[in-house]
């Protein structure tokens, strides 16, 4: 029996347990009911929220802003979980010779090509860069790493980075979990709160065995990383020089050998 029919099996009990719930159907019935209660966010307007992040990117004295900052003159660059493309238009990119962008969410993609033709965005996720080895100056991920196989995707950016490029990362840490499960907490929802034990499972197995798995009812991943996991992963994945910065955000970033 692999650890992830258990994981499911103690999930689906736990969720039967929930007040109400009469029908006691099949594990997948169970499991669907779980990922249509919880993982299918409120659709939120593209347009508002791209302009938004975008505003946030054109304010240098924002908080919020991370953005990559190296002397990126006649650079190609990658951002793997691109959105509409908003972080490429920084300043900091603005001397590149390309800018490029992937990222799952099509209706994202295609707003950003509408708006932004001077980048290069495609389809496709973090797991299966389409896009040659040793290409880029720079592969950059701000947030969506910690939402991907993480290991997988790290590999997938060391080969589309060129030799003696660099990556560079914001991570989702312990302290924002902690936040994610007292509001679970706080509003006693019991799908909510076996979401978030999954995300800090999820961190401890990258932390101490350098791996992740999906979510066994919808298939997505999320985890959150530590300094010293996200070292090791970073160092595994084939590259050196590896710095973490945790002023404001948790950021980290290497140098491929």
């Amino acid at each position: 029996m692999t650890f992830a029919f258990r994981l499911r099996r103690f999930f689906t009990a736990a969720l039967l347990q929930i007040p109400r719930a009469r029908a006691r159907g099949s594990i997948v019935k169970s499991l669907r009911l779980f990922n249509c209660t919880i993982y299918r966010k409120p659709r939120v307007d593209l347009p508002i929220y791209h302009l938004d992040e975008l505003e946030i990117v054109n304010n240098l004295a924002d908080p919020r802003r991370a953005v990559p900052a190296y002397p990126c003159a006649n650079w190609r660059v990658l951002d793997v979980g691109c959105g509409a493309g908003q972080t490429l238009t920084a300043v900091e990119f603005r001397a590149c010779r390309e800018r490029h962008g992937i990222d799952v969410d099509a209706e994202a993609v295609a707003y950003g090509r509408e708006h932004y033709p001077m980048l290069k965005l495609s389809v496709a996720g973090a797991e299966r860069i389409p896009y040659p080895t040793n290409m880029f100056d720079l592969s950059y991920s701000r947030v969506s790493l910690p939402y991907t196989n993480v290991p997988v995707a790290l590999a997938e950016m060391h080969r589309v980075t060129k030799r003696g490029g660099r990556v560079w990362f914001m991570l989702h840490g312990w302290q924002m979990e902690r936040g994610h499960i007292a509001e679970a907490i706080k509003t006693r929802s019991l799908r909510r709160l076996i979401d978030r034990s999954y995300v800090m499972l999820n961190g401890l197995l990258l932390r101490y065995l350098g791996r992740c798995f999906a979510r066994p009812w919808s298939g997505t991943y999320e985890s959150i990383q530590t300094e010293a996991g996200i070292r090791r992963l970073l160092r595994r994945a084939g590259f050196v020089d590896v710095v973490v910065h945790r002023d404001g955000h948790f950021i980290a970033e290497a140098v491929k050998a």
